[in-house]
Parts: C-alpha cells; structure tokens; sequence
C-alpha cells in the first residue's frame, strides 16, 4: 500500500539537512538517498507487505509448449499471460470475477505435476522467462522503432534461433522515426539486451506484430508467464493483483510511496551515520534511527490498515471464538470470588 505519498521534491526537501546535505547545490546525494531510502522499504516486504495492491489486465495469450509428448493436438500449446516487468510477483488473481488459486513454479520445475488435474481457476508460474511479452510464432525478420532523437545510433543487441534453429544475433542500430530490420529471420528470441534508453522502443516483427515494448529502466528484459488452468472455457483477460518491482525516480513530481515526515527523518540519519561514519556512536545512533524508522513504519501501517487482517478459515475464526468465550466466562467467576 502506498501511504502518505509526496512529491520527490519534498522528500528531498525533508531528508536533506537531516543527511546534513544541502538542497540544490548536493542535489545528486539528496536524490540518491531517496531512493535508498525506498529501496529499503520495497526490501521489508516480508514483515510488512508494503506496494502489493499493482493491479492490472493481462490478456490471455497463446503459448507454444514444443516439448509435448502425446498426439493431443491440444498440447501443442497453453493458455497464459505474461505480467508486467515492472510487476515483481502475483498475489491474487480473478477470472470472471472470481478469485483463482495460485501455484507456485515448483509444480513445473521440480516435481513436474501436472496442471490438469488441478481445481478450476488455477493460475501457476511457469519456470521458464521469456524476453518478450508476447511469444514469436513465425519465422520472421524483426523491426525496431523509436521516435527519440536521443535513442539515435543505440545499440539493440538480439540474440535467438534461426529457422534451421542455428544460433544468431542482431546487432541493431537505433533511427528516430523508423524501423530498424535484422538481417536474418528469427523463429525464437532467446535474449534482448537494451542500451540506455531515454525513450521507450517497440520491438515487432516484419508483418507489424507487436513482441514487445521495452522502457529506459529495462537493460536486460526477462518476463514471467503464468499458465491458466480454468477448463476449456476461459476469459480473454485475467484481473492480476502483484507486488510492484522497484524502479529509481528521477523528476520532482515522481511520487514517493510513504512520505510520512518523521520516517524520512530517520531514514535520512540512519545513511548519515551508518555510511559516512567509522565512529562507534555514529554507528549506534544509525541503528537507534533504523529501529526508530521500522516502529514508525509498524505504527504507520497497522493504523492506516485498521483491523484488515481479522478474517481467516472458519476454523480459526471458531478457535478465536472458543478463547474469547473462556476469557468471558473466567473475567466473569473472578467477580464472583
């Protein structure tokens, strides 16, 4: 969850003297430190699940599963989607308004269970990951677009099978307002590695179908894919909820998940004097600043959570239950004695 959000600027603004910087003038130690400091916050995720309410659309793609081993021509394939790369892991999906079960990848990749006997709405990763959102499935030159003059002369490097499945790879030079063509065919993209971008580009191939669409935080694009077990009906598009991968800001109006003044102050003298310091006090007063940081975050989030976290398996709700009525029954006898 995102929680008293504020501008990049005012973060700034807060944990600049407190980092004992000085705003403009160490303007590139004041932003890097923000973003440490939301970097720390994406890393507790496992005590306190902070950026998981990422929703978003994904289409129900085809994907070709090449390594069947029966005659069903239904094999040949499965149904999926690709989340976003910029989607770090799933924590809830629906279909058709209805809440799907998530396996995790070690169904594929360690015991090889099957899928198909699973429940109906069942969603399960996938161990493999994929270069591009959507899957190649022709033999095809591939095209590069970009509309910014400052993406000019940049290098895409694509490496892949040809179609006698021969390694290959395509070294292609950026041009504003044009596309690009690899000079051999691909019939699979193995990897992409990006230059810095400052625009996003658009990887298609020759017939003009959309594989991918690349942004300046990604270098080396690496997409998860999930395969659908919701019988032979199923939705065009599954409701994905996940946590968010975490991403550098850079321009002052970018929003900061938890502006909360007193946690950015701590956080602020906790870098101050854990890493810009050998003295044994400085040392001790960064870990009182990091426990500070940690209680204010608790407090933060358990108030602005309220008492979501009450509800569980009716087995557990009749347990609670039991334990409240014995505390009743045994307040009540003390009144009596």
């Amino acid at each position: 969850m995102d929680i008293n959000s504020t501008t990049l600027r005012r973060a700034m603004t807060i944990m600049a003297p407190h980092l004992g910087y000085s705003l403009p003038k160490d303007h590139a130690e004041v932003l890097e430190a923000v973003n440490k400091y939301r970097n720390l916050l994406y890393n507790l995720y496992a005590s306190h699940k902070l950026f998981d309410n990422y929703k978003v659309c994904c289409d129900v793609q085809k994907f070709p599963n090449k390594c069947n081993q029966t005659l069903a021509t239904c094999d040949d394939y499965y149904y999926g989607l690709t989340i976003p790369d910029d989607m770090a892991g799933v924590v809830a999906a629906w279909e058709y308004g209805e809440p799907m079960t998530l396996r995790s990848r070690w169904r594929e990749a360690h015991v090889g269970i099957s899928t198909g006997g699973l429940s109906k709405r069942a969603l399960t990763q996938m161990p493999e990951t994929s270069s591009t959102e959507r899957e190649l499935t022709t033999v095809s030159r591939l095209k590069i677009f970009t509309n910014r003059d400052t993406d000019e002369d940049k290098i895409v490097i694509i490496k892949g099978r040809d179609a006698n499945f021969n390694l290959i790879t395509a070294h292609v030079t950026l041009e504003r307002d044009s596309f690009r063509y690899t000079k051999n065919k691909f019939s699979r993209i193995d990897s992409v590695v990006l230059p810095e971008l400052c625009g996003h580009i658009e990887l298609q191939t020759e017939e003009g179908c959309t594989l991918s669409v690349y942004y300046p935080h990604e270098h080396v694009p690496s997409y998860r894919r999930y395969k659908i077990n919701s019988g032979v009906c199923h939705s065009g598009a599954i409701l994905v909820q996940g946590t968010r991968n975490y991403q550098d800001l850079a321009v002052d109006t970018d929003i900061v998940e938890i502006g909360d003044i007193l946690i950015l102050q701590a956080a602020a003298r906790y870098f101050r004097y854990n890493e810009n310091s050998t003295d044994k006090e400085d040392i001790q007063r960064a870990q009182y600043d990091l426990a500070n940081l940690e209680s204010l975050l608790n407090g933060l989030v358990a108030r602005h959570r309220g008492r979501m976290l009450q509800d569980g398996s009716p087995t557990s709700r009749a347990r609670r239950g039991n334990i409240n009525s014995g505390i009743h029954s045994i307040n009540a006898n003390k009144r009596l004695w």
